[in-house]
C-alpha cells in the first residue's frame, strides 16, 4: 500500500501488520479471527442502533456504539470509529436530527472497511 492509499483508506493497517510481523503464520490466523468477529458483530451492532434510535433510548445507544467502536478499534477503522462517537457520547442529540443520514454514513463506511478488510486477508490463503 502506497503513502496515497493510506491517506485515503478507511483502515489503519499498522496494528494488523505488526500482528504479522511478531509471527506470520499465527498472525494470518489471528487476524482472519479478529476481521471474522468484526464482520459478524458488525451488523448486529449497527442493528441495535437502529434499534435503539427508533425507542429512543439514548442510553443503550451509548452502549451499543461503545460496543461497535471498541470492535472497530481492533481493525483499525478509523473512519468508522469516528462516526460512531457521535452515537455513543451525543445520542440525545443525534435523536433531535434525521438520524437516518448519521445511520447512512455508518453503513456506507462499513461497506468500505469490509471491502479493505476483504481485500486484506485476500492474499492470507
Amino acid at each position: 500500500m502506497n503513502a496515497a492509499e493510506k491517506q485515503d483508506s478507511s483502515v489503519d493497517f499498522r496494528f494488523l501488520n505488526e500482528i504479522l510481523v511478531n509471527d506470520q503464520a499465527k498472525g494470518k490466523l489471528v487476524i482472519k479471527k479478529v476481521v471474522e468477529i468484526f464482520f459478524n458483530q458488525s451488523s448486529l451492532f449497527l442493528g441495535q442502533i437502529q434499534s435503539n434510535l427508533k425507542i429512543g433510548d439514548t442510553g443503550e445507544l451509548a452502549s451499543v456504539a461503545h460496543k461497535f467502536r471498541s470492535n472497530a478499534s481492533c481493525v483499525g477503522a478509523i473512519k468508522l470509529m469516528k462516526l460512531l462517537e457521535k452515537f455513543e457520547f451525543d445520542g440525545a442529540q443525534v435523536l433531535k436530527e434525521d438520524w437516518t443520514q448519521s445511520v447512512k454514513s455508518v453503513e456506507d463506511e462499513l461497506s468500505v472497511v469490509k471491502e479493505q478488510l476483504k481485500n486484506f486477508i485476500a492474499h492470507f490463503n
